[in-house]
């Protein structure tokens, strides 16, 4: 989207699902110490324990650019949410939590979670545009 475009709650949620997805496939150089090692051979296994074993996710590789830009420019609208119990209704609804799960963790009903987290996105989404017309 342009910068002079309206965002409507469904976008940005959308906006924010993928900021989720963006940062599950960063991958970050450093995380794992590189001092420590194994002095144990490596394990040899034949063809039949390699199809027993479990197979690992498939990985999708590291994001493009423009995905990156993306998501930054969701993490930066994250200052625009007042309340913390807004941005982390909004930050579980972007991991797909299910609903369930959240109504047992903030200790409300499944119909007052879902209003608030639509009148977060609406009030969000008229912050962006009002942070955008002072930009100009």
């Amino acid at each position: 989207m342009t910068k002079n475009e309206k965002y409507t709650a469904s976008e940005l949620a959308d906006r924010f699902e993928e900021a989720i997805t963006t940062l599950k496939r960063l991958h970050v150089p450093g995380l794992k110490p590189k001092a420590y090692f194994s002095g144990w051979p490596d394990i040899v296994y034949t063809t039949w324990e390699i199809l027993a074993q479990e197979t690992l996710p498939m990985r999708l590789g590291s994001p493009t650019p423009d995905a990156i830009s993306r998501m930054e420019e969701v993490l930066n609208w994250m200052w625009l949410i007042d309340s913390v119990e807004e941005r982390q209704l909004i930050w579980l609804r972007a991991k797909r939590v299910p609903w369930k799960a959240i109504c047992r963790a903030m200790g409300y009903g499944r119909t007052k979670l879902w209003q608030d987290w639509v009148a977060a996105l609406v009030t969000l989404s008229y912050r962006i545009e009002k942070q955008q017309k002072k930009k100009k």
